[in-house]
């Protein structure tokens, strides 16, 4: 079967992962220009806002200034983009959980890749606690990579069921 390379009208996707890069961008902005590093600013009860700089992968996972991390983390992220984008571009448009999971995940991996690309680092700034516990910090990419695998995890689960 020849068809084109984005399927109907998947390139819609796209403007997903856009305005999750365009959000993560200036979230991390607005983080580095009006929060001190390590200094929490209290939010909620349970979230508080504190300024990091991460160069390690998602929430802190092996965190330490190597240089090896930054390009092992680039490759991964970058191949699995182009994975993803792929990937988007091929699904039918009725997988709705699958396509919104994918741009999502994709907005997240580019949106935190910038910043290895630029910074050498990732800007985390989102402190979520219950008590003394404290969830590692990290950023709107970071959640939007999270949200999306749950509606991955969705569409698995439902297409299982039919």
């Amino acid at each position: 079967m020849n068809r084109p390379f984005f399927y109907g009208k998947n390139y819609i996707w796209l403007l997903v992962t856009l305005l999750v890069i365009a959000l993560d961008r200036v979230t991390k902005y607005l983080a580095v220009e009006h929060l001190l590093s390590f200094h929490s600013r209290p939010v909620m009860p349970f979230v508080d806002l504190t300024l990091m700089y991460n160069m390690g992968a998602a929430f802190s996972f092996l965190n330490a200034p190597v240089l090896w991390h930054r390009f092992f983390f680039l490759a991964i992220e970058g191949f699995a983009s182009l994975g993803i984008f792929i990937w988007i571009g091929r699904i039918a448009s009725r997988n709705y959980w699958l396509l919104v999971g994918l741009s999502l995940v994709l907005g997240g991996a580019l949106g935190n890749c910038w910043d290895r690309i630029t910074l050498g680092y990732v800007v985390d700034f989102i402190d979520l606690y219950i008590k003394h516990w404290h969830w590692p910090v990290f950023n709107l990419a970071d959640a939007a990579i999270t949200t999306g695998m749950i509606c991955i995890v969705i569409h698995l689960l439902r297409d299982q069921k039919q």
